[in-house]
C-alpha cells in the first residue's frame, strides 16, 4: 500500500506480528538490510527490496542469550561483509553486561558468524545507538550514564579483531531515567558526519537533538555539545550532509509517532520553531506508530529510506489495540 503525504510517500517493505520491538537497522541494498528485536532478543535479515511498493519476508538470524537486548548496529566501514552490535541487559534500576559483537555475512547473508569482542566496563549501563568515526573507532550512546563511549578497534588481527573502550563524551544533555515507569533513554541515537565534523546524538527524555564537535585527526570532542531542536520525544536520525552547509536531519520521534525534518545548522546560535517539521505522522499515516530507527538506501541520500516502526509499543494507539510493526520505504519529496 502506499500513502502519498504532502512532503513524503509511505510504502509497506515488511511486517511483524504486534510486540515486536524493532530497534535498529544496518545493512544496504546488495546485501539485504539486519534489524534487531530488542523484546525478543533476535536479530532479522531483511532481502534488498529496492523498488517502491513491493514488500518482502524478514527471516530470522541470530538469537542472543537471555538478557541480552540488541540495540545498535552499523555497518563496519573497512568491511561490507561485516557489522558491529551492541546488547546490554536491563536488570532493575540498573544496566547489568554490555558487549560488543560482529557478524560476519561473507559465507551467506543468513548464515552469519558471530563473535563477542569485548565486554564493556562496569561503569557501562544500557547502551543504544552506535556509528563508526573511522575504520578502526566507533562510538556508542549509554542511555543511562549521561556518556557517549568510544572503541577502538584493533583490526591488525582480522578476522578476530580485539577492541577497548572508554569514555569519549558526558554532558548533562545525555541524562535518561531508568526508573520511570516508562522507561526513558536520555542519549539514544547518534550519527557522525565526516563532512561537517559534527556528532549528532538525541536525548530522549531530555527531548533534545544536540552536536558536538569532533577533531578530524584524533576523533576526540572539541567544545561543549550544543542544542539543535526541542520539543519531541527523539529517537534516532539519519542524516543528508550531501551539502555540509545545509546539512539536515530526519528523525524519529518513537512516542510521538512521527519522522521529523530538522535543521542542522543554528542560525544566530538559537533554536527555533522553524528549524523543525513533520514529514510523516501518524495517524495520518497508519504506518508511522512508533518510528524508531531509519537507514538510507544506497545512492538515495535525501531521498529514500526505510524506518522502524514498533506498532505502538510505547505508546499505543487511542483505541490501545497494538499494530504490527513494520518496515517502511519513505520517499521523500521536496521538504
Amino acid at each position: 500500500m502506499l500513502l502519498k503525504m504532502n512532503e513524503a510517500q509511505v510504502s509497506l517493505v515488511a511486517s511483524f506480528p504486534p510486540g515486536f520491538f524493532l530497534e535498529n537497522i544496518a545493512g544496504s541494498t546488495q546485501t539485504g538490510f539486519y534489524i534487531t528485536c530488542l523484546n525478543r532478543q533476535e536479530l532479522y535479515w531483511l532481502p534488498p527490496c529496492p523498488e517502491s511498493g513491493r514488500s518482502v519476508s524478514p527471516l530470522l538470524v541470530a538469537t542472543f542469550e537471555e538478557g541480552q537486548r540488541p540495540m545498535g548496529i552499523v555497518n563496519a566501514p573497512h568491511n561490507p561483509n561485516v557489522r558491529y552490535l551492541v546488547t546490554s541487559e536491563l536488570t532493575g534500576s540498573s544496566g547489568g553486561k554490555s558487549y560488543l559483537r560482529m557478524l560476519d555475512n561473507a559465507d551467506s547473508a543468513v548464515r552469519l558468524r558471530t563473535r563477542t569482542i569485548m565486554e564493556f566496563p562496569p561503569s557501562a549501563r544500557v547502551l543504544n545507538g552506535l556509528c563508526a568515526l573511522s575504520e578502526s573507532v566507533l562510538l556508542a550512546a549509554d542511555s543511562f550514564a549521561s556518556c557517549i563511549w568510544r572503541i577502538d578497534l584493533d583490526l591488525s588481527v582480522l578476522p578476530h579483531p580485539t577492541a577497548k573502550a572508554e569514555v569519549w563524551y558526558s554532558h548533562c544533555t545525555m541524562a535518561g531515567k531508568l526508573n520511570l515507569s516508562d522507561i526513558q533513554p536520555g542519549t539514544n541515537g547518534l550519527k557522525y558526519s565526516a563532512k561537517t565534523k559534527y556528532v549528532y546524538y538525541t536525548s530522549t527524555q531530555q527531548k533534545l537533538v544536540c552536536r558536538v564537535q569532533v577533531d578530524a585527526c584524533t576523533f576526540n570532542p572539541v567544545g561543549e555539545a550544543e542544542v539543535l531542536a526541542k520539543g519531541w520525544q527523539w529517537d534516532d536520525l539519519i542524516l543528508d550532509d550531501r551539502d555540509d552547509k545545509q546539512a539536515v536531519a530526519y528523525v524519529t520521534t518513537h512516542r510521538d509517532n512521527a519522522i521529523v525534518k530538522v535543521n542542522l545548522e543554528l542560525e544566530d546560535d538559537k533554536v527555533t520553531d522553524h528549524d523543525m517539521k513533520a514529514v510523516v505522522q501518524g495517524p495520518a499515516c497508519s504506518d508511522c506508530i512508533g518510528p524508531t530507527a531509519g537507514i538510507w538506501l544506497d545512492g538515495r541520500v535525501g531521498q529514500s529510506a526505510l524506518f522502524l516502526t514498533d506498532g505502538g509499543i510505547k505508546r499505543p494507539p487511542p483505541d490501545g489495540i497494538l499494530r504490527c510493526a513494520k518496515v517502511i520505504r519513505v520517499d521523500f519529496c521536496d521538504v
